[in-house]
């Protein structure tokens, strides 16, 4: 055993070092707890600023000075964070704190399981099939294959269900033209189906968006999973409705928050009103018509 390695292990029973992390961490979990009751926005800022207060003293440390179950704490935490606020950095950081692991010989499958789940959420698809390669024993399904679709410059980018059902297809919604109504939702979410099968009903929502000529895209949230299954049901139940991969949340910055369903009206680019929730048929149908109503005949 190298003289380094020694160094590294008694490193990591560094008593300054154990204070820190299981106190910060414990701050990570009781953001979460203290905002179970407000939007996803307000509590994944608590958990990213509880987050930044962990990542500080680990990252001043240094990664290969901190034990396993400091790491660990790490990873746990990054993956609360993930939930809320998808993003490359935190991917990165925990990119960083398996690499230690893996050196350690020390992994774990949940400790692999949760960078695949990062990769995927941040759509670093190449990122995820290495992991999966050097790692099946995680027993996670391959990332799709990605196909590029006719590319314009101009739009929000996002991912679309290709025609076989499987693949997935880059693809741009351009919301700075024209009126659109963006509607954050998920086939796995019982509310957003629901007001998919209320609104396609509708003959009044139907004429609404003819009269003001407003176009529809609903579009899922930022998440460590891709229903492809479920993409293909809303496909083959709501036709009228496309339904995309929001590619990253930092390319909807007017979204006050990413809980399903929630209803944004653009108009050449800009926000001019938002509606959410369904928990009643003709209350909600209203409340999307009264947000149409918004925008002029024209």
């Amino acid at each position: 055993m190298s003289a380094h390695f020694l160094l590294l292990l008694a490193a990591s029973v560094s008593p300054g070092v154990q204070n820190i992390l299981p106190a910060e961490f414990e701050r990570v979990v009781q953001a979460e707890l203290t905002q179970a009751g407000s939007t996803s926005a307000v509590r994944g800022k608590a958990i990213a600023d509880a987050y930044a207060q962990l990542h500080s003293p680990a990252h001043a440390t240094g990664l290969d000075a901190l034990s396993d179950s400091d790491l660990d704490l790490l990873l746990r935490a990054a993956r609360k964070l993930q939930v809320y606020r998808p993003q490359e950095r935190v991917e990165r950081d925990m990119a960083a704190v398996v690499d230690v692991l893996v050196r350690r010989g020390t992994q774990s499958t949940v400790h692999l399981q949760t960078w695949f789940d990062a990769a995927i959420a941040t759509r670093k698809f190449a990122t995820a099939t290495s992991i999966l390669l050097a790692h099946p024993q995680i027993g996670r399904p391959p990332p799709p294959k990605v196909l590029d679709a006719d590319i314009t410059l101009d739009g929000v980018p996002v991912y679309a269900l290709a025609d076989d059902g499987q693949s997935l297809l880059r693809r741009r919604i351009p919301v700075q033209s024209g009126r659109w109504l963006v509607v954050v939702s998920s086939p796995g979410c019982g509310f957003s189906t629901r007001a998919a099968k209320d609104l396609h009903d509708s003959e009044l929502f139907r004429a609404r968006l003819a009269e003001r000529n407003v176009s529809t895209a609903w579009l899922q949230p930022v998440e460590k999973t891709l229903d492809i299954a479920g993409a293909r049901r809303w496909r083959d139940q709501h036709p009228d409705f496309p339904l995309y991969w929001a590619s990253a949340q930092r390319d909807w910055p007017e979204l006050e928050t990413w809980d399903t369903p929630g209803f944004y009206l653009f108009q050449h680019g800009q926000l001019i009103g938002a509606a959410s929730g369904w928990h009643d048929t003709r209350d909600g149908i209203q409340a999307v018509l009264s947000l149409l109503d918004q925008i002029p005949t024209r």
